[in-house]
């Protein structure tokens, strides 16, 4: 079965989507594939696979056998809806830092936070390490 066809061969006519960031509703851009930008607030929408590649190269040698989990927020969280799904997302947490996870479409990160992330894991392998 040939992608955009059904099973019974007729062509599936699939609408333009226009994601809006979830917290400033502006327009998101997808500046590298995989993470989607808004250029309003500078949150993004990053999929799990892309961030296991980034947490890879800021720690080669720590592992991570469970791929990327955020780990759950407080139940009061504000919660947020998927800007690509429009599901609503899982408030977690991700080495300290909130994040919202959309389990098809990957976490959204406010601004700086991916930063964080990142300077977070790659400060623990060193701990780890020395």
């Amino acid at each position: 079965m040939a992608i955009g066809r059904s099973c019974y061969g007729r062509r599936l006519m699939y609408r333009q989507l226009t994601a809006s960031c979830p917290g400033c509703a502006g327009s998101l851009i997808e500046d590298v594939p995989g993470r989607l930008t808004c250029g309003g607030c500078g949150g993004l929408l990053i999929a799990a696979s892309v961030l296991g590649e980034l947490l890879r190269v800021a720690a080669p040698e720590a592992e991570f056998p469970h791929g990327v989990i955020a780990f759950p927020r407080e139940h009061d969280a504000a919660r947020i809806r998927c800007p690509v799904c429009r599901t609503q997302m899982k408030p977690g947490v991700l080495f300290g830092v909130p994040v919202d996870q959309c389990y098809v479409d990957g976490l959204w990160i406010v601004r700086g936070g991916l930063a964080v992330i990142l300077e977070t894991v790659s400060e623990r392998a060193k701990e780890r390490a020395g």
